[in-house]
């Protein structure tokens, strides 16, 4: 019955609900969840979803994601995804 309830909690977006992602300026890398942790890689034609502003933001300011983009000198931001 738990494994019921934690279903019914997902969250699905409505198309006018703002969803955003992290990126750099012209979109060539962007974060995202791999088995490994969090990385920036190239981008792959999809982003991690938030939808939620400040989720989005705590991301951007995790000590990994600075260093990375650090690394890679590039300058992560949150963007909206157009829906």
């Amino acid at each position: 019955m738990k494994e019921i309830k934690q279903i019914n909690k997902i969250r699905t977006p409505l198309c006018t609900e703002k969803c955003y992602c992290i990126a750099d300026s012209e979109t060539k890398y962007s974060l995202y969840i791999t088995e490994s942790g969090i990385e920036i890689q190239p981008f792959k034609g999809y982003f991690l979803t938030f939808y939620n502003y400040e989720e989005c933001s705590e991301f951007l300011k995790r000590p990994e994601t600075i260093k990375r983009s650090q690394e890679l000198n590039i300058q992560l931001q949150i963007k909206e995804i157009p829906m």
